[in-house]
């Protein structure tokens, strides 16, 4: 019985081994496989850093770029807003011009207008005082008429009375 045991004890200890063997075959290719499965993380993680590193300098250079845009477009918008102040301070000059010539010419009709009304009162005087002499004169014209019309009856008359 002992060489039965024994015999059946050798053949699970072979058994064992055996298995034991397996596992390390399994284990064996196992580590092989996350061995290339490292290497393939590996490089794609080189690979991601190069792509990492292009792309830093790449965003330097673009930072570089904005920068550079960023200077000429506040370079511009001052030199756009130098020139609008110049262009307002111009023509708020020229208003104020404006408004002085206004200024004169306003002066001026009120002048024109002033000597326009003394004018016109001188006209109407004027008119005035010709209406009283046409009057004057008609009166002096029918005191005339009148005169002149005696005389015509006192020559009528002295015709008559001495005849020729």
């Amino acid at each position: 019985v002992e060489k039965e045991q024994l015999s059946i004890n050798r053949e699970e200890f072979e058994l064992k081994i055996i298995e034991k063997e397996q596992k390390i075959v399994f284990r064996d290719h196992r580590i092989i496989s996350l061995k290339k499965q490292l290497n393939i993380l590996t490089e794609e993680k080189n690979d991601l850093i190069k792509e990492k590193n292009y792309l830093l300098k790449e965003n330097k250079k673009l930072l570089v770029s904005l920068d550079t845009l960023n200077s000429k477009i506040e370079k511009n918008l001052q030199i756009t807003e130098d020139a609008r102040k110049e262009k307002v301070k111009e023509l708020n000059l020229v208003i104020l011009q404006h408004k002085k010539e206004n200024e004169k010419i306003l002066n001026e009709y009120e002048d024109v207008f002033k000597k326009n009304l003394e004018l016109n009162l001188q006209l109407k005087s004027l008119n005035m005082e010709i209406q009283s002499l046409n009057i004057e004169k008609r009166e002096k014209i029918s005191q005339l008429e009148q005169v002149i019309n005696e005389q015509k009856e006192i020559i009528e008359s002295l015709k008559e009375k001495n005849p020729h």
